[in-house]
């Protein structure tokens, strides 16, 4: 009798294999972190190249400014692009309320305020402010344009 009961059995059958669908909590969590990760990392990269962007083309004008002084240093037209450029970039950095009315002596101190040290001396601002609204400003010296460009790099790398 015990060979029948023994015959009685069936075959031994597994289990089916573990599917790869649905993946288990840990996958889908590590797989949204993984997601936030990239996505952050992509908006951190995208912030930083516009920075980087906005700081190098700031840069190349004022070079492009520079040289044209060097070829006519009494030139009214590059000191005039020279302020169009310095409050372009104030417009990038802060809010246009803050930025867009500003003249004169309140301009100039709004750009001394921006940056660690004052770099618009009484000598630089008065340039400035009445070079490019002569006929023929004499400027007699670069320092206007390493002002310029020192508080450029300063601002924008706080930006």
């Amino acid at each position: 009798m015990n060979t029948n009961v023994l015959a009685e059995l069936r075959e031994l059958h597994l289990p089916p294999p573990v599917s790869f669908w649905p993946p288990a909590m840990g996958w889908i969590i590590l797989f949204i972190l993984m997601g936030l990760i990239f996505l952050g990392a992509v908006y951190f990269l995208q912030v930083h190249f516009k920075r980087w962007r906005i700081k190098r083309e700031a840069l190349r004008r004022l070079k492009i400014l520079y040289i044209s002084w060097q070829n006519k240093p009494i030139n009214a037209d590059v000191m005039c692009q020279l302020s169009i450029l310095l409050r372009r970039v104030a417009l990038v950095v802060y809010p246009r309320e803050k930025v867009a009315g500003l003249t004169g002596v309140a301009w100039i101190q709004f750009l001394n305020q921006c940056v660690n040290q004052p770099l618009f001396t009484h000598e630089l601002s008065d340039l400035l402010l009445s070079a490019p609204y002569q006929s023929s400003p004499e400027i007699p010296n670069d320092d206007l344009f390493v002002a310029a460009e020192t508080w450029i790099k300063q601002v924008l790398k706080n930006y």
